[in-house]
């Protein structure tokens, strides 16, 4: 008999998709605290390789939105659910996910400087001139 995820990939025509992608499909995503932020939408694999890029959270329930997260800022904790290396404030912040089903480079991109950075780097503190 097939699992809840398995049912729920087959209605989005993810019959021929690998198992660990099966397993994505509709996983709960948590924050860095292990609070709950939403679920996977979408799954986003590499073109040439198929490796997972990153995946769409859809987050709230009154005005849904789907954050893209990119496979960088995700880990697999011991329950299956996925968590996100980044506070909730940041991932309702992060860039949409494109509706269309294709990701682009620009896009991918864009998620990874949302979530892949802590802090833009620093300029080096001016000190004194050096004496001639």
């Amino acid at each position: 008999m097939p699992t809840t995820q398995q049912r729920r990939a087959r209605r989005r025509g993810l019959t021929a998709a690998r198992p660990e992608v099966l397993a994505l499909s509709a996983a709960h995503v948590l924050d860095q605290e292990g609070r709950r932020s939403g679920h996977v939408h979408d799954v986003y694999l590499s073109d040439a390789d198929g490796r997972l890029e990153a995946v769409a959270l859809r987050m709230g329930w009154w005005r849904p939105r789907q954050v893209l997260i990119p496979a960088e800022a995700l880990m697999m904790d011991e329950h299956g659910h996925l968590r996100v290396a980044a506070p909730r404030a940041r991932i309702r912040r992060g860039p949409e996910a494109p509706v269309n089903g294709h990701l682009p480079r620009a896009a991918l991109d864009e998620a990874r400087v949302a979530f892949t950075r802590d802090v833009a780097p620093q300029a080096e503190p001016a000190g004194p001139a050096e004496p001639s």
